[in-house]
């Protein structure tokens, strides 16, 4: 991102505040640990209800890794319930963080088209437009290809 690249990121600095105070850490010590990381010029949260976050994470893998379930904060002996657990406290950071971040919000429930075309009309906002005898191009030299 200094280098003025187009970054999309899968997760971000976000995930890791998030985490880290849900653990136990302070969130001004957290804030200190990853001050040198850049503020994106836009973060989309993918907003979707615990148990939602829940089927889609066990669909996608037979077994939940030890920290991702948040087996270390002793929270159940379950995996699942540990991670219902803390996936929910992990959302709540989240939402903490809306405002103060200002995170672009999208419904995590709705269409993936929809999803995606939200993402397009906001980045396409932030990319620089090819100018042409003057007249500004209505398309954006790169469109983001995989979001």
């Amino acid at each position: 991102m200094r280098a003025g690249y187009i970054v999309l990121a899968d997760r971000y600095v976000y995930t890791a505040y998030a985490r880290d105070i849900v653990r136990g850490s302070s969130p001004t010590w957290v804030r200190k640990v990853y001050d040198f990381a850049i503020k994106p010029d836009a973060t989309f949260y993918f907003r979707v209800a615990n148990d939602i976050a829940i089927e889609r994470i066990s669909v996608g893998r037979p077994k939940l890794k030890y920290y991702e379930a948040g087996m270390d904060l002793d929270l159940s002996n379950d995996p699942y319930d540990s991670y219902r657990i803390f996936q929910s406290r992990i959302i709540e950071q989240y939402e903490s963080m809306i405002k103060s971040e200002g995170f672009i919000v999208i419904d995590g429930t709705s269409g993936i088209e929809e999803q995606q075309q939200l993402v397009r009309e906001t980045i396409s906002k932030l990319l620089p437009h090819k100018e042409e005898k003057g007249q500004k191009l209505q398309e954006p030299i790169q469109q983001p290809t995989r979001l």
